[in-house]
């Protein structure tokens, strides 16, 4: 488990990284890559998520709870068991993501349809 709790964390490269429980709460992770990683239990409660590419990646039982998640790329992403709730997602795409799972609570914006 690795604590990045309130980290700046911009522009980081995440890629092909091995993330299980990593705790991002309340951290900036404006601009960084999650290409290809495993992330399994990591915590993004009020983490502030803008331009974030998680392309090909996999994040299993991820808690988005109250993230600031603003054009994030989910593209091509396994989301098993994750956690929206509190979120605007009306910016951020989804194509070809695998939502097994997942819950969208009421309160998220722009839920993805496909």
């Amino acid at each position: 488990m690795s604590d990045f709790s309130g980290a700046n964390l911009k522009r980081a490269n995440f890629n092909n990284t091995l993330a299980h429980k990593a705790d991002f709460t309340r951290a900036n992770l404006s601009g960084a890559t999650f290409v290809n990683s495993n992330i399994k239990g990591a915590n993004f409660t009020n983490t502030i998520l803008k331009n974030v590419n998680f392309s090909q990646a996999r994040i299993w039982k991820g808690d988005f709870t109250n993230a600031k998640i603003d054009s994030c790329n989910f593209n091509d992403s396994a989301l098993g068991s994750a956690i929206f709730k509190g979120n605007n997602l009306t910016n951020s795409t989804f194509h070809g993501a695998i939502l097994y799972k997942t819950i969208f609570y009421k309160n998220v914006i722009g839920v993805p349809t496909k």
